[in-house]
Parts: structure tokens; C-alpha cells; sequence
């Protein structure tokens, strides 16, 4: 019997969504709600926010998806209300300042975890809890040795680049996103440890990420969509920045993310488990590569000097593409067929 017919969490029941609005957590709610579940996302703004709760209306039905406001995730008790009877929850909420200064990051980023892993505890329906991580988690975007990624990974070395003395430079702000998503993935590993929650956390670890929209209209280029986006349409203003910075990056399709995040709640066989959304390696120029090949009648920028693909070997990858295929699907996309399917999003 296939998991999504013998889940651990039953359909009908409702699944908590933090920060909804947010390119992946907007497609986790959609995957959830196509599959039986109800939704409760958290937002900032509720009424800034509100054509989701239409959107999912129209597309799923009346009653299933709710918007609930939560304006300080870091705050103790933040989401103890929005809580309330859920059986699940997908904490994909972070903080996205790009700040270079590590304490104003890091710190909040932590706050924030132990925010929502107290309220889940205080709660006694929740089975099942699951933390939007990320690649960075387990290696830094420069790294070039051969390695065996496995689930013990660690990138330390964004965390020690991150705590440098100042001055911080702006472009230390890729560091300091990755030593707070490592900080903060740990301490879910370690609450875990210490407090052994009533419910099983696992973590889905996102690289560089695109796909589709809810709504092109309302959520123009979100996260790494606008650097996809952007190279497509030759603005090299917004590239710049980046393409110093990144010379290499994994590629997840949003879809896979969302997947992995609805496995690691309901899969009855997946708990206490890192699940990489991210196989090969890739750099600007196979973007570009796919661009030319399926766009033959666009111009588009010279390749980008400097880059390379990264030869570690992502051992956990595997165990992604068996979960995906448990649902039915072929398992983690191939970057070419992803791009190729969204980008008329953004033509």
C-alpha cells in the first residue's frame, strides 16, 4: 500500500503553514490541500495577503484554507493560537533580511524555531512536524572538495565566515542566511533530543528553487525565481550581486520541495530525517545552456566567468527520489524539463 493511502496524519485534518505567503510554503499549502488536507497559514499581513484564501477557495473549495496573522515570528508563545487542533506543521517561515551582521540574524532565527516547537509541544494533536531547511545546511556554495554528502553534513564553514569579527561586508550575507539556517535546523535536532516531543520532525532541505506560481499576478518573482527570471531576460543589474557570489548551486523544483515536505508529514516510514530536495550541480552557464537550446530565436548573455560544478557526491539524494516515487512521481525533476515547463511564467 502506497503511503499517501495508509498517511499518518488523516485527510480532513488541518496542517499548520508558517509564513504561507512565501514562494515554497505557498506551493506546500497547495500540495496539501490537493491531497485532502485543510490549511492554516501565517502571515504578516492577512489583508495584503488575502487573495490566497480566494485562490485556494476557487481551486479547493470553501472552508479549507485560512489566513491567521503572527507579526513577530521570534516572539515566545507566537504561534500558540494558530496551533490549536492542528495535526501537523510545515515551519517554513524564516528570516529573509539578507543582514550581513550575524546578531541580527542568528539570534532571531533561533527564537523563532523554539517559538514554534514550544507552541507544537504545548499542543497535543500535532504528529508530525517538518522545518523548511536548506542546502546551505550542508555545504557552502564554494566548496570544491570530493565529498560524500550523508545525512551528518554538516557546512561549518559558512557558520565560521558568518561569526568573523566586522567589519560585515554585504556580501557576507549568503554566509550569515546559511549559519542561521544551520543554527537553526540544529536546534530542532536538539530539542528533539532533549525534550523528545510526542511528534516525529524531520527536516526538507531546498537548493536553489524554481517553478511554478499560484499566481504570477501576486507574486511577481519571488526568492530565487527573480535570478532565473532575470538571467532569462539578460538583467544583469540583478545577476550581478549573485553571480559573484554563487558560482555553483544545487537545483530544486518547487513541486518536488512541496512533495517532500507533504512525505515528511504523512509518510509513515519517514521520520527523524533530513530529505535533500536536490541531486546534481549546477552553474549559470547550464542555465543558460537550456536557455539557448529551447529558446533559439532569444538573445542571451555571454557566459559567466568562474564557475564550476561541485563534485561531492549527494549520497542522500536517493532516499528523495524512492519517497518521491511513493507518491507517484519520477522523483527529483532534471533542471532542463523544470525550466523549460515554467519560465513562459515569467516571459
Amino acid at each position: 500500500m502506497a503511503p499517501i493511502d495508509n498517511p499518518v496524519l488523516p485527510p480532513g485534518s488541518t496542517i499548520l503553514v508558517t509564513g504561507v505567503n512565501g514562494f515554497i510554503a505557498s506551493v506546500v499549502a497547495d500540495v496539501l490541500l490537493s491531497h485532502g488536507y485543510n490549511v492554516r497559514g501565517t502571515v504578516r499581513d492577512t489583508a495584503k495577503h488575502a487573495w490566497m484564501a480566494s485562490h485556494f477557495e476557487h481551486k479547493h473549495g470553501a472552508g479549507r484554507f485560512e489566513l491567521v496573522h503572527v507579526a513577530n515570528i521570534s516572539a515566545p508563545g507566537a504561534f500558540d493560537a494558530a496551533m490549536q487542533d492542528v495535526t501537523g506543521v510545515a515551519h517554513v517561515a524564516a528570516i529573509m533580511n539578507h543582514d550581513p551582521d550575524p546578531n541580527n540574524v542568528v539570534p532571531p532565527s533561533l527564537e523563532a524555531i523554539n517559538s514554534v516547537l514550544e507552541s507544537a509541544a504545548k499542543t497535543p494533536s500535532v504528529k508530525r512536524f517538518v522545518l523548511t531547511s536548506t542546502g546551505m545546511t550542508v555545504r557552502s556554495v564554494d566548496s570544491r572538495d570530493h565529498v560524500v554528502l550523508t545525512q551528518a553534513s554538516w557546512n561549518e564553514t559558512s557558520v565560521e565566515r558568518a561569526w568573523k569579527p566586522p567589519p560585515y561586508e554585504p556580501e557576507r550575507g549568503l554566509e550569515v542566511y546559511g549559519a542561521a539556517k544551520v543554527a537553526t535546523e540544529k536546534a530542532m535536532w536538539k530539542f528533539v533530543e532533549e525534550r523528545k516531543p510526542a511528534f516525529a520532525c524531520n527536516s526538507v532541505l531546498p537548493a536553489f528553487t524554481f517553478g511554478r506560481l499560484l499566481s504570477p499576478e501576486h507574486q511577481g518573482t519571488p526568492s530565487s525565481t527573480q535570478f532565473v527570471a532575470a538571467l532569462f531576460k539578460g538583467d544583469m543589474q540583478v545577476l550581478a550581486h549573485m553571480t559573484s557570489l554563487i558560482k555553483c548551486f544545487g537545483y530544486s523544483d518547487v513541486d518536488d520541495v512541496a512533495y517532500l515536505h507533504l512525505a515528511g508529514l504523512i509518510h509513515p516510514d519517514v521520520q527523524g530525517q533530513r530529505l535533500w530536495a536536490y541531486d546534481k550541480s549546477y552553474h549559470w552557464n547550464d542555465l543558460l545552456a537550456v536557455f539557448r537550446k529551447n529558446f533559439p530565436d532569444r538573445q542571451f548573455v555571454d557566459d559567466v566567468a568562474g564557475v564550476f560544478r561541485d563534485p561531492a557526491e549527494n549520497q542522500p539524494a536517493q532516499k528523495s527520489n524512492e519517497i518521491l516515487r511513493d507518491f507517484g512521481r519520477p522523483g527529483l525533476a532534471e533542471m532542463e524539463d523544470s525550466i523549460v515547463k515554467w519560465i513562459p511564467q515569467f516571459i
